[in-house]
């Protein structure tokens, strides 16, 4: 936990991972009400029900609002699904609250793996590189290697890209490529 206007940078490729056993996959990195710079590292959300990798929240009556910042030298994985009770994989980076905000200049964000057939009975499904509900997310770089989820949020792309059929593709203004599936309104991109 990074809370109350604390201020936490992840350099000199340090590892925060998650812990697997717990019951409700735990997420790696929790902000709130503070301010969280990702530089360079690995962060990776608890394994069982799929824990996130970051999660980025504000309280509604807190004096701060949280913030993360993603850099090139950070990568960061959502938890896999591995036990029974797993409903899918866990987000590389969720937004959650009005206040709230990522910030992605950089970075490898890689959704938690959904349960399989042989160990939960039937296959879940795999978790969002970035999930945001009622909070804000600016992309300006960044490799993502599952989708965008967006509910009541704002998503700011910078670069030259496009939303069509559900897909959001093109160049980022790092120069890299984004070729992500988009759930949610068309609206809040």
């Amino acid at each position: 936990f990074i809370l109350n206007g604390t201020t936490l940078s992840l350099v000199n490729g340090i590892s925060i991972v998650a812990p697997s056993d717990g019951k409700d996959g735990e997420e790696a990195v929790r902000v709130e009400d503070a301010f969280f710079h990702a530089k360079n590292g690995l962060i990776s959300g608890g394994l069982g029900v799929g824990g996130s990798g970051v999660t980025v929240t504000t309280n509604r009556n807190s004096e701060f609002q949280a913030k993360a910042t993603f850099e090139d030298g950070v990568t960061v994985h959502g938890g896999d699904a591995i036990r029974q009770t797993t409903t899918r994989g866990g987000d590389a980076v969720q937004v959650l609250h009005a206040g709230s905000e990522a910030v992605f200049k950089g970075g490898v964000f890689t959704p938690g793996a959904g349960c399989t057939v042989q160990v939960c009975g039937q296959p879940t499904s795999t978790g969002n590189s970035v999930q945001v509900l009622n909070g804000k997310a600016t992309v300006m770089g960044g490799k993502f290697n599952g989708n965008f989820f967006c509910d009541q949020c704002d998503i700011e792309i910078h670069g030259c890209v496009e939303l069509k059929n559900g897909k959001i593709t093109g160049n980022l203004l790092d120069g890299s490529r984004i070729d992500v599936v988009y759930d949610g309104s068309e609206n809040d991109v």
